[in-house]
């Protein structure tokens, strides 16, 4: 009969090394088809901001209005890119409450004012 000792610990084996994440392929197609496309919907944004200010849903409408449907970029995407845009001194965003409703903020363009809250402008103005 064999015996253990109490203090003898079960080996574990050693876990695996990580695996690099592979960086972009320069070479693909895909990658500038995306790389293009959202360098184009960030000009168009600012395209659009300079008319005139406005909320991110309106936004989103007048890219598609401007480029004949040809880039419609989501909701989902435009809040990202002015965050983008306020973080570098393009845009400034105030805050306003509709009826009663949350927040919501209007886009609108500045010239390199220091960013108030919530009013999306673009900078070059």
């Amino acid at each position: 009969m064999s015996r253990t000792s109490p203090s003898a610990t079960p080996s574990v084996p050693p876990s695996p090394a990580p695996v690099p994440k592979p960086g972009p392929d320069f070479l693909s197609r895909a990658y500038w088809n995306g790389t293009i496309k959202m360098s184009l919907s960030k000009f168009f944004i600012l395209c659009v901001l300079h008319q005139r200010p406005m909320h991110g849903y309106d936004v989103a409408r007048a890219v598609e209005a401007t480029t004949n449907g040809c880039c419609s970029p989501a909701e989902g995407t435009i809040y990202p890119v002015l965050r983008e845009f306020e973080e570098g001194g393009y845009v400034t965003a105030a805050s306003e409450v509709v009826s009663g409703a949350s927040a919501r903020s209007t886009p609108s363009r500045t010239r390199a004012a220091p960013p108030s809250r919530w009013r999306w402008r673009p900078g070059w103005t």
